[in-house]
């Protein structure tokens, strides 16, 4: 990932770049725990970040959201877009949305009007849908997250419990997870070459900066 979609992100989450090792580690792990990589993790995350931070969700939950969607299947910017549009709708329903959400006690708030973390919102999706047969379940995604958010929300309340808690467990845990991955890519030939390679740009750059002054002076005479 580029270091502007990564401050882009954390900023939009209300977050600084103090948290980008942290960052790292949620999508490693998030991309180990599912069917994606890190750059589709990370490009999901950033197209569904505006929304998701102006609702003070945390990057580690909607990772959790995008990594059961890439287990459907559903990756990238195509996931964000209608993970966006699920929680949009979600965050402002229509009167006919509002009545699906009330079937199944769906609510972005809690009894004192402050807004459920999105780990809670999810499960709480979860235990509605799975009491819909499958039919009721089409029409409700489409009733609730509209018809651009409702393949986001019926991959995240059809997965399994077993990997819904295996991507929370792997998230939870995921710190050092951005290091021991960036070891494991690098322990083969091709690493080492990575490695070397950075490591002689970095002496070239340390020695333009010795005589950066001197080379400057026989250009300008020249």
């Amino acid at each position: 990932l580029s270091s502007e979609i990564v401050t882009g992100t954390l900023t939009a989450f209300g977050k600084n770049a103090s948290e980008a090792a942290r960052f790292a580690d949620v999508l490693a792990q998030a991309a180990a725990a599912s069917n994606t990589d890190v750059a589709g993790l990370g490009g999901t995350l950033e197209y569904v970040a505006p929304v998701a931070g102006a609702l003070k969700y945390s990057y580690e939950d909607v990772a959790i959201a995008a990594g059961l969607m890439a287990n459907a299947n559903i990756k990238g910017e195509k996931a964000g877009t209608a993970l966006r549009a699920a929680l949009t709708n979600l965050a402002k329903p229509t009167e006919q949305m509002q009545g699906y959400m009330d079937d199944l006690s769906l609510s972005l708030t809690d009894s004192n009007g402050n807004i459920v973390s999105l780990r809670e919102l999810l499960g709480d999706a979860r235990e509605g849908f799975a009491k819909l047969s499958e039919a009721q379940k089409a029409e409700y995604a489409a009733g609730i997250a509209g018809k651009e958010g409702m393949s986001a929300l019926l991959a995240i309340v059809n997965a399994s419990q077993e990997d819904f808690d295996k991507l929370a467990q792997a998230i939870d845990h995921s710190t050092g997870a951005a290091q021991e991955m960036s070891k494991i890519r690098l322990n083969n030939l091709k690493g080492d070459l990575t490695i070397l390679s950075s490591a002689a740009q970095g002496l070239g750059i340390e020695a333009y900066g010795g005589f950066s002054e001197e080379l400057r002076g026989l250009t300008q005479d020249a």
